[in-house]
């Protein structure tokens, strides 16, 4: 094998030639050239015959030269050499920094997740479902061993563990205790918006918090399908006395409204939140009760109409305006979490936008396919932001009180160029196009008939009676072939 060396006089001549050559020429044999002749000594020349294996020069980009010389020095015994570059400290400072945001908004981010089954290797089912203690709020796998070696002198653990080992008076009131303390820590999770919800049974997918509900007898999470179902069965419902048992008959269909006055609601009164527990317990109801200006503003309305029973509807259908908007805002950006985000001027397009999204804006046709919804969502928001003004003077919050005084400036004044008066126009339109013929079904022709039978009867009573017969019906009558 020869190895052939490019001289400094040849590198001056053909540098053009000698850059493309050393560039696609592999490392592995740059190194071997330097490693396998002890004698080669690489000749001092200029720029272009930049120096790969000595120490002194030929890396312009190093800092510390008495470690870039340790370096080099192992480098050149092992037969390899390699060029040190500088990292550049403002690309490091960008990524740094590009991090911190992504934690920060990760961090901010309200995650609530469920406990699922877990399953080892051989899809063996792994016990590590934990519940958590009622007086100390710690998580135990074992709870009945930590009730009872910890809080037996609480009384309602010593009555429990008072029956005999095995019994069903024990079990029904160990379970009443565990899920006690499974519930105070759900509730605490979905307090702070973040946390796992323990529930009774483990699903076996990821399954979202909308779809579940607790039991208001045993406290214990169950799915909002599945609810009616546990509550027939309820070993804690049957253990109650007779008169709780008399005042829950024939209210089966009112399972989940009851279970839901027992989960937490972000800001509003005692009228307000049986309002919301009354509601359809769907998405749109579970963000309401997490998101607090919705319920302040909904608080606000009850002020104005609660004493009327009849206006309670209205209500729910304006706070589930709102909420069924802010599910739309969620899906079109991922960092909304409530209506108190959108209510700044910068976001006031964003508004638009999603309005348009929700209410089926067709941009070809320029009209609304909800254009109602479209008007609704205007005066909603219009009511949000005033109780967010007022919320700000009451706190002494002079920056949220501009932005949200600058917002709704700008709802009073570019809201109805850019939705109001095109959804209005739709609105007429279609009462226009409405056709006038009604379609003659069976159902209209039943009562024609009725109608026709009863001006027959009313003609043959005026001829017993001697009266005439009006002409116009006469004449109607002729013409329908009656007479």
């Amino acid at each position: 094998m020869t190895l052939t060396l490019v001289t400094s006089n040849d590198i001056h001549e053909e540098s053009d030639q000698e850059e493309s050559e050393v560039s696609e020429f592999p490392e592995s044999d740059i190194s071997s050239c330097s490693g396998l002749d002890p004698d080669y000594k690489p000749p001092k020349s200029s720029s272009s015959g930049e120096d790969f294996s000595s120490p002194d020069k030929g890396a312009p980009n190093l800092s510390n030269e008495d470690e870039d010389e340790d370096l080099n020095e192992d480098k050149q015994q092992d037969g390899k050499c390699t060029i040190n570059k500088e990292k550049n400290s403002q690309s490091y400072i960008k990524r740094h920094n590009k991090k911190q945001q992504v934690n920060k908004r990760d961090k901010g981010k309200s995650v609530i997740t469920i406990k699922t089954s877990t399953k080892r290797e051989g899809f063996k089912r792994a016990w590590d479902k934990k519940h958590y203690c009622l007086y100390c709020s710690k998580a135990q796998s074992k709870i009945s061993r930590h009730l009872e070696r910890k809080h037996m002198d609480i009384k309602d653990v010593g009555y429990a563990f008072s029956f005999p080992l095995g019994s069903k008076e024990r079990k029904v009131l160990l379970e009443q205790l565990r899920n006690k303390g499974d519930f105070r820590h759900n509730t605490d999770v979905l307090e702070k918006g973040s946390g796992q919800i323990i529930t009774w049974k483990q699903p076996s997918v990821d399954a979202s918090i909308k779809d579940y509900l607790p039991c208001p007898f045993c406290f214990g999470m169950f799915r909002k399908k599945d609810l009616w179902r546990h509550q027939s069965s309820c070993k804690t419902k049957q253990s109650c006395s007779k008169d709780r048992d008399d005042d829950q008959k024939n209210t089966r269909g009112r399972v989940q409204s009851r279970a839901a006055c027992l989960l937490p609601i972000a800001a509003s009164s005692d009228g307000c939140q049986k309002i919301i527990n009354t509601m359809r317990q769907d998405d749109v109801s579970f963000h309401i009760r997490n998101d607090s200006l919705i319920c302040k503003y909904g608080e606000s309305l009850y002020g104005k109409h609660g004493r009327v029973r009849s206006r309670h509807q209205y209500i729910a259908q304006r706070m589930r305006e709102l909420g069924r908007f802010m599910l739309v805002a969620k899906e079109m950006d991922n960092t909304v979490r409530g209506l108190e985000d959108l209510c700044a001027p910068a976001r006031f397009q964003f508004v638009v936008n999603v309005a348009k999204r929700l209410t089926q804006f067709s941009p070809g046709k320029n009209e609304y396919g909800k254009p109602s919804t479209a008007v609704k969502i205007g005066f909603c928001l219009k009511g949000a932001v005033e109780v967010l003004i007022g919320q700000a003077l009451m706190n002494d919050d002079d920056l949220s009180e501009k932005k949200a005084k600058k917002f709704f400036e700008l709802l009073e004044k570019n809201w109805r160029n850019s939705v109001s008066i095109t959804a209005h126009q739709t609105i007429q339109e279609k009462r226009w196009n409405k056709e006038d013929d009604i379609p003659l079904t069976k159902n209209v022709i039943a009562l024609l008939e009725k109608e026709l039978s009863k001006i027959l009867t009313r003609i043959e009573i005026r001829g017993k009676r001697g009266k005439k017969v009006p002409v116009f019906l006469t004449e109607r009558m002729k013409e329908s072939n009656l007479i």
